[in-house]
């Protein structure tokens, strides 16, 4: 979520000074003890330069170069920087103001303007023509444990379509995709690891140093201790098999209407950069505990919107409604279940599952009417 709320406020900087990604070096000021997948939206998203840099390297460097032309002083020396913009804490951050109370504000115009910004640059990295950016074609990713994501299926066929220059296969592709609604659990089994992920494409072509021609980042930035994972409850995975089966029943007995559902439990954890959009970007509903990887409520599916079920710990109660309120500034259903800090019991369950549909229905609805 940190990394969401600086980006968020980057694009503000990037739209007051017209800049330019193109002629951009973000500099982290932050104490790196190791990076972890969000790197790379520095260094690929905000900066075609797809170098990640920062203070430390710049001050050390300045320092060396100091010594070799016999500079033997004790403090340490000033850098001056030509042009520079100064970022401030997240905290302060469209994503992050007004969080303790639910918001009256819908369908925010910036949000909308940062998750554009966000997803153009994304399919330009990854090679995709501009035509290609439709509202129903998701970004390409591939699936996890031997499961096909629809995304993959769509590009398959999309693939099929452009050997073939057949319009009809491309017809089929996006009957595809604009008839399944894709539910995406979210599981919070183990903290974000140190260092890239892998099958990150971005990871693969990031530079390092000050003169941006290391290609790995220094050891300090990949092997460092890791936070310990909070709000994990001790059945998830018996409450995720009980939501596939509950999804699944539920698409059964709405299949006469021609719309399916594809449920996946993901660990967002274990992906990079790229694929965690890509997923985000997939998915019509989303459900989880709280946790950051809520900031992804940017990128949802919209046709014509999404939904999201926040299961919320006791800790994070009426006080803590970022989440809500980012749901609702993206035009989008929203609603919370209570859980315990560490189990789901039974009487929680229900009403989870009584979300879930009442939440199916008002998607599926909403798609039908959509394709009117």
């Amino acid at each position: 979520m940190r990394g969401s709320k600086r980006q968020s406020f980057s694009l503000v900087v990037y739209s007051l000074l017209n800049l330019d990604a193109s002629v951009v070096q973000p500099v982290i000021l932050d104490s790196r003890r190791a990076d972890g997948p969000f790197t790379t939206a520095w260094s690929h998203l905000f900066s075609t330069s797809r170098h990640l840099i920062d203070v430390r390297q710049i001050a050390s460097s300045v320092r060396a170069e100091l010594v070799r032309t016999g500079w033997a002083g004790t403090r340490s020396p000033q850098v001056c920087l030509r042009k520079a913009v100064w970022g401030v804490h997240g905290g302060v951050s469209p994503l992050s103001r007004g969080g303790n109370k639910k918001t009256t504000c819908k369908n925010a115009p910036f949000l909308f303007a940062f998750r554009d910004f966000v997803l153009a640059r994304v399919w330009e990295i990854v090679g995709r023509p501009s035509h290609h950016q439709t509202e129903w074609l998701p970004l390409p990713v591939k699936g996890r444990n031997g499961d096909e994501f629809l995304e993959e299926k769509v590009w398959s066929l999309v693939a099929k379509s452009a050997l073939l220059a057949d319009e009809d296969t491309r017809g089929l592709a996006r009957e595809m995709a604009v008839k399944t609604l894709v539910v995406t659990y979210a599981i919070r089994q183990r903290p974000s690891r140190r260092g890239p992920n892998g099958g990150s494409n971005l990871d693969a072509t990031q530079i390092h140093g000050l003169e941006g021609i290391q290609l790995d980042a220094a050891a300090a930035e990949v092997v460092g201790d890791v936070d310990p994972l909070k709000r994990v409850f001790a059945n998830q995975q018996d409450v995720v098999d009980k939501l596939r089966n509950f999804v699944h029943a539920w698409a059964r007995q709405s299949a006469r209407y021609g719309i399916q559902v594809d449920f996946r439990a993901i660990d967002f954890a274990t992906l990079s950069f790229e694929e965690q959009l890509a997923i985000a970007h997939g998915t019509d509903f989303f459900i989880g505990p709280h946790g950051a990887v809520f900031a992804h409520l940017l990128y949802l599916r919209q046709m014509p919107m999404a939904a999201v079920l926040e299961l919320k710990p006791p800790e994070r109660g009426n006080g803590n409604q970022q989440f809500h309120n980012l749901a609702v500034k993206m035009g989008n259903l929203y609603q919370a279940a209570p859980i315990s800090s560490t189990l789901i019991d039974d009487k929680q369950m229900k009403f989870i599952m009584e979300i879930v549909q009442e939440m199916l229905d008002q998607l599926q609805a909403a798609r039908l009417n959509s394709l009117k």
